[in-house]
């Protein structure tokens, strides 16, 4: 996360949010009365062992790591708006463990997600799998979740500005009409209904707003998000057969 790296000094203090409450390191990034500064990064505690192709010996590095090289992997098969956590896109790539005088069981790591207050993303080794990132928050200080409180929602939101920035270049400097909006529209709406097909939005809008600026548009793109599966619940119930066996 910005300004510093999770140091393996650090790592006792940060499992105190293992209790739901966030850490008081976490603070200065997405304070107890925090704007939506944290909604722009997030935390990934601890440091792994990892073994370098390249090199093809052991070094430690930072959760920070393992959560771009999980992501770069996840990418060469997947679209980079879907969650980089679990099993399916969450497996850290030549990982052997974690550098933690702690095990970071599978109910610290839930523990970790709190719907209410600043989340981070754990490792945890899932059975059968490996060590995998289990959690897909910024540090927005929530109060209840929002779309700014998953990381893969922020990465979909990178998305459509690159795509807007490079639709507002080519078209910078032509002429203000009709065939324009549709010029610049055009530009935009096939990654937006890529991402429809590949279950990142629901739906969307592009709007174009009044203004009484002179040689200016004024837009709105409004998006409806997918949300990454958090919590099952299942209940298996047990009834007795209408019918009577003898």
């Amino acid at each position: 996360y910005p300004g510093r790296t999770l140091c393996p000094s650090d790592r006792g203090s940060v499992y105190n949010v293992a209790n739901n409450s966030a850490d008081y390191s976490l603070l200065p990034l997405a304070g107890p009365t925090s704007d939506k500064g944290g909604a722009y990064a997030a935390m990934v505690p601890v440091w792994i062992k990892y073994t370098s192709p390249t090199y093809g010996q052991m070094i430690s590095m930072p959760g920070s790591f393992a959560y771009l090289i999980s992501y770069a992997n996840s990418v060469k098969t997947y679209a980079d708006w879907l969650a980089i956590a679990g099993v399916a896109r969450g497996i850290i790539p030549n990982c052997q463990g974690v550098n933690s005088f702690h095990v970071l069981t599978n109910s610290i790591a839930e523990a970790y997600q709190a719907k209410t207050g600043i989340s981070i993303n754990p490792i945890t080794y899932i059975r059968g799998y490996g060590y995998a990132l289990w959690g897909n928050r910024t540090l927005l200080n929530n109060n209840g979740l929002t779309a700014s409180s998953f990381l893969n929602l922020r990465s979909l939101v990178c998305d459509v500005k690159k795509t807007v920035y490079a639709a507002c270049r080519r078209y910078m400097f032509e002429q203000n009409n009709d065939v324009l909006w549709v010029s610049f529209k055009s530009a935009i709406t096939p990654t937006l209904e890529k991402m429809v097909a590949g279950y990142g939005i629901e739906s969307y809008k592009i709007v174009k707003l009044p203004t009484r600026e002179k040689a200016k548009i004024v837009a709105e793109i409004i998006l409806t998000p997918i949300y990454a599966v958090e919590d099952f619940e299942v209940t298996v119930v047990l009834t007795d057969s209408e019918l009577t066996v003898e």
